[in-house]
């Protein structure tokens, strides 16, 4: 139900290339904020990213907006997160191509894994970097860490945050999703790289 309220809700925003995309002169994060930044490839592929918990050792998505919504610049999203709050990647869109909104949806679901992180306080955290592929009726998922060219992408778009970047990180943890037939459903192949 959660996953059907948000993707209508992105749907009535046709026009949104991003929701949660930070201006570039953004300052540092305060006590109460958290700034994420995460390398997302192809820029054909969207990522939404919201709020929720893991008390029950899944991801259950909460009722608050998406805290992201959109493709890479430059092969980055940065987002920003009340502090203290969980997050993850609930939904994958591909779109036809970089600025295209609408496209094939894969959501993990019924215990698939998905990138769950956590958002601390006043902190500017690279969680690492997901390639997607679309692979017959799969998502091939690829992850892997490069702080040093996230360091680049943040010095050139976002100054103000560059010297506060540090490593994060993630897990992949099951979501509590159920899959159902008004979702496409697609199963993740996961690819460390």
């Amino acid at each position: 139900m959660l996953r059907v309220i948000g993707l209508i809700a992105m749907s009535l925003c046709a026009g949104c290339a991003s929701v949660g995309r930070l201006d570039k002169g953004i300052p540092a994060p305060t006590e109460k904020e958290s700034i994420f930044v995460l390398g997302v490839a192809p820029e054909n592929h969207r990522v939404m990213i919201f709020g929720g918990d893991t008390d029950t050792g899944f991801f259950k998505q909460n009722w608050l907006p998406a805290a992201f919504y959109g493709g890479a610049e430059g092969g980055f999203i940065v987002g920003k997160a009340k502090a203290g709050s969980t997050l993850a990647i609930t939904d994958v869109r591909v779109t036809e191509n970089g600025k295209s909104i609408l496209g094939l949806d894969f959501i993990p679901c019924d215990g698939a894994k998905t990138v769950v992180f956590e958002a601390p306080a006043r902190k500017v955290t690279y969680l690492g970097s997901v390639n997607y592929e679309v692979t017959g009726n799969g998502l091939r998922i690829e992850y892997w860490n490069d702080l040093d060219a996230a360091r680049a992408y943040v010095a050139g778009a976002y100054p103000a945050l560059s010297a506060r970047l540090e490593q994060g990180g993630y897990k992949l943890l099951p979501v509590m999703q159920p899959c159902t037939s008004t979702n496409t459903v697609y199963v993740p192949v996961y690819v460390p790289r």
